[in-house]
C-alpha cells in the first residue's frame, strides 16, 4: 500500500515520546530528591549513632572512675596498689578527655568491640553536636586530676600518721573523704550531663528515623502517583494514535482503491475484485473522441464531463446491481460477478446503455450548448485475463468503428496477437544471436550487365540455419514492438562493411523511422566516412511511407551527398504517389513499383501509368528502375518503354553472396 506521513499522527507520536521523556525525567528527579534526602538523614542518623556509641562508652569510663576513686582510698591498699589505681585513673581520664573532645570536635577514636572485649577498632567520627544535645559536656579533667594528686598525697600522709599513731589521723581521714566527695560530685555531675546528652541524642535519632520513614512513604506514594499519571497519559495517547492509524488506513485505502476525480473505484480495486470472482463479465467503456473535448474546451471541462458521465453510469449500474470502476482517462468498467449472466442478457443491457447515453445530454456549466457523447464497448467473459481481453475487444471496436465487440467474436485478433508475440520473440533471439543479415539481388542495365545490388534483409532461423525469413514475415511486428531500429542498424552496417570490402555498389533501404533517429544517422555518417564507401552506396526511401517532415529528409540527403551517397525513391507509383516528393528530394533514381511493372505486358492502364512515370523521370534527368521483372515479356516491354535499369527474379533472386 505504501506509507503516508500524517501530521496529526506525527504530533501524537511526538507527544508520546515527550511524555515518556518527561515522565522519566520527573521520576528520576523525584527519585534523586528523595534519595538525596534519605542519604542526608542516613548520614545524620549515622552521626547520632556514633555519638551515642561514644557517649555509652564514656559513661562506662565514668563508672569505672567512680569505682577506681572509691577503691583508691581503701585502707587495705598498699602504696604500690594505689599507684597502679592512680595510673588506671590517669589513663581513664585521658580516654574520657579524648572521647569528650571527639564528641565536640570530631576525630579518630579507638573503642572496644564490646564492653568486656580487649580488642578495639579505630573509627573516625565527625562533629555532631549540632545534631545532638544543645549543651556542651563540661568534663573537669584538670580539676579531677588535681584532686587525684591531692588524694594520693593525703593517703601517703595517712600511712605515715597511721604508723606514728598521729593524733590528727581522724581529721586527715575526714579530709580524704571530703576530697573523694568532691571528685564523686564532679563525676556525678558529668555523668548526669552525659546521660542527658545521650537521652537527647536518642530522641533526635528516633525523630530522624520517623522522618525517614515518613519521607520513604512520600517517595513511594509519589512514584506510584507519577507512574499512574504516566500510564493514564500514555494510554490516552496510544488511544489517539490507534484512532489516527485507523483513520490513516481508511484514507490510504481510499487513495489506493478510489479514483480521486469521480470517486468511483479504480483499476486497483477492479483487479482485486476480479480476482475474487470465478466467472466475471467485464464491459470496458470508452468515450469516442474524448480527446477532442479536452483540446477544444480544456482539461477542466473534460474532467467535469467525466464526472457527469460517471454519474450517468452510476445511475445505470445501481439499479442493476453492477459494479462500476474508472480505469484511467475516459475508460470505465462495468463488472458483473454473476456466473449465470449470459451474452444475450449482456447484449440487452448494452443496448439499454447505448440508448441511455445517446439520449442523455451532458450540460457543463461553462458551456452554453449541451454535449452529446458516443461510446464504444469491449466485452469479455474470459476467466483468464478478462480485463486484457476486454481491452482487445475495445480496440477492435474502435478500429472497426462499431459500438460493441465481444472478445469471443474476434479470434482473428487473438491469432494476430499470438503471431506478434511469436515474431517478437523470434526477433529478440535474432538480435541477441546476430541472425539478421543482408541478401543481395542484382540490378542490371539494358544490356543485362549487373551495375549494382540491392541489399535485402533476411532473418536466419535460430533452430534451422538453412531457413531464412523475408521481411514480410517479421518487419511489421518489429515496428510495432520497437525492435526495428536495432534490426535496421545491423542490416545497414553489415551491408556497408561488405561494400567496403568488395568495393561493390549496393542499394540500401531506409525508412522514415531511420531518418528521424538522429544519433543513428550521426553514427551511420561517421561509419560511411570511415569506410570511404559513400560513392558505392545508394539509399532508397520508401515512397509508400508517409513522410511527416520533408525538411528532415532534405537535411539527411544534403548531408550524405557530401560523402558521394546517391538516393532513390522506392515503390514509386503506389501508396501516396506524391510527385512533390520527387521535387523536394531530387533523387538519382526512381524505382517504379512492382505492382505496376508486373502488369505492363497485358494491362493498358498499368502500361500508360508507367509510361507517364518514365517520361516524367527522363524530363527531369532521373534514371528509372523497373522492379519485379519476373519474365521475358515484362523485360521486353520495359525495354520498349526505355527504362534504364531492371530488377527481378528474371535476372536473379536475392542471395547471400554476389553473382560471379
Amino acid at each position: 500500500m505504501g506509507y503516508i506521513v500524517n501530521k496529526v499522527l506525527f504530533k501524537y507520536l511526538v507527544w508520546l515520546f515527550s511524555c515518556f521523556i518527561a515522565s522519566g525525567i520527573l521520576v528520576i528527579g523525584v527519585h534523586e530528591f528523595f534519595h538525596t534526602l534519605s542519604r542526608t538523614l542516613d548520614r545524620k542518623s549515622d552521626n547520632l549513632r556514633q555519638k551515642i556509641d561514644i557517649t555509652r562508652f564514656l559513661l562506662e569510663d565514668v563508672h569505672r572512675l567512680q569505682i577506681s576513686f572509691l577503691g583508691l582510698s581503701a585502707a587495705t591498699k598498699t602504696e604500690k596498689q594505689r599507684l597502679e589505681i592512680a595510673a588506671s585513673i590517669e589513663a581513664t581520664l585521658d580516654r574520657l578527655l579524648e572521647k569528650n573532645t571527639t564528641l565536640v570536635q570530631g576525630g579518630t577514636l579507638s573503642i572496644p568491640l564490646s564492653h568486656n572485649s580487649t580488642q578495639s577498632v579505630t573509627k573516625t567520627y565527625t562533629p555532631s553536636l549540632s545534631l545532638g544535645s544543645p549543651q556542651a559536656l563540661l568534663f573537669h579533667h584538670g580539676e579531677i586530676r588535681e584532686k587525684l594528686r591531692h588524694i594520693l598525697e593525703l593517703l601517703e600522709t595517712r600511712d605515715r600518721y597511721f604508723a606514728q599513731n598521729h593524733p590528727d589521723l581522724n581529721t586527715l581521714a575526714f579530709h580524704i573523704r571530703g576530697e573523694n566527695q568532691v571528685v564523686s560530685s564532679l563525676l556525678s555531675r558529668y555523668e548526669i550531663e552525659v546521660e542527658t546528652a545521650l537521652e537527647t541524642e536518642n530522641r533526635y535519632l528516633e525523630s530522624f528515623q520517623e522522618q525517614k520513614a515518613r519521607e520513604d512513604r512520600y517517595y513511594y506514594a509519589g512514584e506510584i502517583i507519577l507512574i499512574a499519571l504516566t500510564l493514564i497519559l500514555v494510554s490516552f495517547l496510544i488511544y489517539k494514535i490507534v484512532l489516527q492509524i485507523i483513520q490513516l488506513y481508511k484514507e490510504l485505502e481510499n487513495r489506493l482503491y478510489v479514483d480521486h476525480l469521480t470517486k468511483l473505484y479504480n483499476r486497483t480495486a477492479l483487479l482485486r475484485d476480479i480476482a475474487l470472482v470465478r466467472s466475471p463479465a467485464v464491459l470496458l467503456i470508452d468515450i469516442n473522441a474524448f480527446r477532442t473535448i479536452n483540446e477544444l474546451y480544456g482539461v477542466e471541462v473534460g474532467n467535469e464531463v467525466l464526472v457527469l458521465f460517471s454519474t450517468l453510469l452510476q445511475e445505470f449500474t445501481k439499479r442493476r446491481r453492477l459494479d462500476l470502476y474508472r480505469l484511467s482517462g475516459d475508460e470505465f468498467v462495468i463488472l458483473r460477478s454473476d456466473s449465470s449472466y449470459d451474452s444475450d442478457a449482456c447484449s440487452k443491457m448494452i443496448e439499454e446503455l447505448l440508448t441511455r447515453v445517446k439520449e442523455h445530454t451532458i450540460r457543463v456549466r461553462s458551456l452554453k450548448e449541451p454535449l452529446y457523447l458516443d461510446i464504444c464497448i469491449g466485452v469479455s467473459f474470459e476467466k483468464e485475463n478478462v480485463l486484457g481481453t476486454a481491452d482487445i475487444a475495445l480496440n477492435e471496436a474502435k478500429k472497426t468503428h462499431t459500438h460493441v465487440v465481444f472478445y469471443r467474436d474476434i479470434h482473428a485478433i487473438k491469432q494476430e496477437i499470438e503471431k506478434n508475440v511469436y515474431w517478437k520473440n523470434k526477433i529478440a533471439r535474432g538480435i541477441e544471436c546476430d541472425l539478421f543479415m543482408p541478401f543481395f539481388q542484382p540490378i542490371v542495365a539494358a544490356n543485362g550487365k549487373i551495375v549494382k545490388y540491392e541489399a535485402l534483409i533476411r532473418l536466419q532461423d535460430d533452430e534451422d540455419p538453412t531457413r531464412f525469413y523475408a521481411p514480410n514475415d517479421f518487419l511489421e511486428t518489429a515496428i510495432k514492438t520497437h525492435q526495428y531500429s536495432e534490426i535496421s542498424r545491423m542490416m545497414l552496417f553489415k551491408s556497408i562493411d561488405i561494400a567496403a570490402k568488395t568495393r561493390t555498389c549496393i542499394s540500401l533501404n531506409m525508412s522514415y523511422l531511420d531518418l528521424i533517429n538522429t544519433p543513428f544517422c550521426k553514427e551511420l555518417y561517421e561509419h560511411i566516412e570511415a569506410t570511404a564507401t559513400g560513392e558505392l552506396l545508394v539509399v532508397e526511401f520508401l515512397e509508400s511511407q508517409g513522410v511527416q517532415n520533408y525538411a528532415t529528409v532534405q537535411a539527411f540527403v544534403q548531408k550524405f551527398r557530401t560523402l558521394g551517397v546517391r538516393f532513390a525513391i522506392d515503390d514509386f507509383g503506389s501508396g501516396y504517389s506524391n510527385y512533390a516528393y520527387v521535387f523536394e528530394l531530387s533523387p538519382d533514381f526512381i524505382k517504379i513499383d512492382g505492382s505496376l511493372i508486373q502488369h505492363i505486358a497485358h494491362d493498358p492502364k498499368a502500361l500508360a501509368l508507367v509510361q507517364a512515370i518514365v517520361l516524367f523521370s527522363r524530363k527531369i534527368g532521373i534514371q528509372t528502375v523497373a522492379e519485379f521483372v519476373y519474365a521475358q515479356e515484362v523485360y521486353e516491354e520495359a525495354l520498349a518503354l526505355q527504362i534504364d535499369l531492371f530488377q527481378g527474379y528474371y535476372f536473379g533472386k536475392p542471395e547471400r553472396t554476389f553473382r560471379t
